[in-house]
């Protein structure tokens, strides 16, 4: 009895001796995503920036998407949840109709140099601003549908195959 007893309490001994090792070493945990990308498409600090100040700002707002077969019902139905909000009082401010202003965003996107964005997208946006902005909207909905842009295989987590 008295080595059950004991071999008991070593093993609870190991358990908290590893925990402590475990919850010791948490710093080296890394959670955020873009560090499995392989090396050469790692963010730049211009990069990393944009995308903080891009959280911030989502992090303030509430996005509803609302869609259906007909056009003209998803509009209808939009205006609907838009003055729901607006009646409950919840909110601060309700935009239902965001159009874009194509000359400030081209200003803005001039005074930014467009420093963060691949060559393909900023052509895109100069050339096309409302096709890119139907691209950004419907990967929103469904952002598990983008094409990968990089090799499975050369991530640190390397899915494409055990090495």
């Amino acid at each position: 009895m008295k080595k059950l007893t004991a071999c008991r309490w070593l093993y609870a001994l190991f358990l908290l001796v590893v925990g402590f090792f475990l919850v010791g070493n948490l710093s080296h945990i890394q959670t955020d995503l873009h560090a499995l990308l392989p090396e050469e498409q790692h963010w730049n600090a211009a990069q990393q920036a944009a995308d903080k100040h891009q959280e911030q700002q989502l992090a303030q707002q509430i996005v509803a998407l609302v869609g259906h077969s007909d056009a003209q019902q998803a509009f209808q139905l939009a205006q609907n949840i838009s003055q729901q909000w607006q009646t409950s009082g919840l909110f601060s401010q309700i935009d239902s109709h965001t159009q874009p202003d194509l000359a400030v965003l081209r200003q803005q996107i001039q005074q930014v140099s467009l420093a963060t964005l691949p060559e393909a997208v900023r052509q895109q946006l100069l050339q096309q601003p409302s096709h890119y902005f139907q691209q950004y909207a419907e990967q929103l909905i469904a952002p598990f549908s983008a094409r990968i842009y990089f090799l499975l295989s050369k991530t640190r987590l390397a899915l494409g195959g055990l090495r």
